[in-house]
């Protein structure tokens, strides 16, 4: 690995700015089955820290499929909005777990830089 220069950067412009978000599919054993979740954009993760609710309304943000905002589903569990359903379909710990898990499809992880000298070693 080389330090980059600003040619580098500009070189990557189209790369960098085209990236589009990551999409992971997860079990959870709350739901015995899959659902899709999606890396949150800026904004959500802007609102998740304003919102004394954070966790479960980032989940109703990023799980893509099955669609936590369908108004079919809300209805059928009997839910005025997706961060009650969120609390109605998923144990408090499965809350938390999915949250990281969400928020590490963003880049919040301890693998998303290195430090140079660790590399080297």
């Amino acid at each position: 690995m080389t330090k980059l220069s600003i040619k580098d950067l500009i070189d990557r412009k189209d790369k960098i700015s085209g990236r589009k978000r990551k999409k992971e599919t997860v079990y959870v054993e709350d739901l015995d089955g899959e659902i899709e979740i999606i890396e949150p954009t800026k904004g959500v993760m802007s609102d998740m820290d304003k919102n004394s609710d954070g966790d479960a309304m980032l989940i109703a943000e990023c799980v893509v499929s099955p669609n936590l905002k369908s108004p079919e589903l809300l209805k059928a569990y009997k839910c005025v909005t997706p961060i009650d359903l969120v609390h109605v379909m998923f144990r408090i710990g499965t809350i938390g777990k999915l949250s990281m898990r969400i928020v590490k499809l963003a880049g919040f992880s301890n693998s998303s830089i290195k430090i140079v000298e660790e590399i080297k070693n």
